[in-house]
């Protein structure tokens, strides 16, 4: 089925690349490689923004990014991530994330929250 082929041809890659490879499948032109580039590492963030708190750096000084705006900062806050599907329940997703201590110190004694980043392609 080609949705197998896909996520095999897609499990291959790095997750960052796969995740721009998935973003210049779906929006081609339209998106320039270097926002499709910051795109993951942007999302991913504003997903992260309810586990960091009111308080968190991020949300005091990137409050127009956090809230959907132009962030280029978010990779310089996220370094590496890594997604894998949790055993025991395949409908979540375990990330791992590598960044900036300072930015990121909230997450450390954060409630488990849910988080839904809408991916699909404004027209």
């Amino acid at each position: 089925d080609l949705m197998d082929l896909a996520q095999m041809a897609l499990s291959d890659l790095e997750p960052h690349e796969a995740g721009v490879a998935v973003l210049r499948t779906v929006f081609g032109d339209r998106m320039a490689a270097g926002v499709r580039a910051n795109l993951p590492n942007d999302q991913l963030l504003r997903a992260l923004v309810p586990g960091l708190g009111t308080r968190s750096i991020v949300t005091r000084l990137y409050e127009e990014g956090v809230r959907g705006g132009p962030f280029p900062e978010a990779e310089h806050i996220i370094w590496r991530r890594n997604f894998r599907e949790d055993p025991d329940d395949p409908r979540r997703v375990i990330v791992t994330v590598l960044g900036a201590h300072s930015f990121l110190i909230g997450l450390k004694d954060a409630s488990p929250w849910h988080a839904e980043i809408d991916m699909t392609p404004a027209d």
